[in-house]
């Protein structure tokens, strides 16, 4: 008899668990700002973003009916590299209890400040924030933006740069302060011995720059 009894209570407990896992089944669509916001949130975190993340769902998606507790998402799988589209998984927690894994496909903004010349930009002019203005943009799609808060240092323009138009990387080179074919002072320290002596530039250097030079007297 107590054998039956334990039977009982273990197929009473399994029809419970079935139970459970048909409510999670039962689901309806969603995509309100409050889960858009968590999503970005999360991704944020996983990518490292610097700037302002936006997304917004290709398509509602299917949850299960929350039940006491409220559910959770969670970020469980993604791609390698944050791109303007994205496919993740998310998995969907209610009470610690998993209801499944659903793949979501996302289009995605990372928003920031970056430079757009003011006016017309001559080439070899020293770079100057105060005569820039700045322009709020998607850098997933515009990658190669020169954002406001990553440029640092004495910078020049390598080349030139027509009005309105955003600045690129590829615009901007550090200031040379030694320029090929000057004659410059060259020092070998050691210890407390120095040794100095005059060399011919071969390349332009700026601040921080390994460059060949050729000995005056060779």
């Amino acid at each position: 008899a107590v054998e039956r009894n334990e039977r009982r209570g273990h197929h009473h407990q399994g029809n419970q668990r079935v139970e459970d896992e048909k409510q999670c089944a039962h689901g309806k669509s969603v995509g309100g700002p409050s889960v858009a916001a968590e999503l970005a949130r999360q991704l944020s975190d996983r990518y490292q973003v610097r700037g302002e993340l936006k997304l917004d769902l290709v398509r509602p998606w299917i949850v299960p009916v929350p039940v006491a507790g409220g559910y959770e998402l969670s970020i469980v799988d993604s791609p390698a590299r944050l791109t303007s589209s994205l496919l993740v998984r998310v998995r969907l927690l209610n009470s610690g209890r998993s209801c499944g894994d659903l793949m979501l496909p996302l289009q995605v903004q990372v928003l920031r400040n970056v430079f757009v010349a003011r006016s017309m930009i001559e080439r070899d002019a020293p770079f100057d924030p105060a005569q820039l203005d700045s322009r709020r943009v998607d850098v997933l799609r515009e990658r190669d933006a020169v954002a406001i808060e990553d440029c640092e240092g004495d910078l020049t323009f390598t080349t030139s740069v027509q009005p309105g138009r955003l600045l690129v990387w590829r615009d901007l080179a550090k200031r040379a302060l030694v320029h090929k074919g000057e004659i410059i002072e060259v020092s070998a320290v050691d210890g407390t011995m120095t040794v100095t002596t005059k060399a011919i530039a071969m390349e332009n250097g700026a601040a921080g720059d390994l460059i060949k030079v050729r000995n005056l007297t060779s």
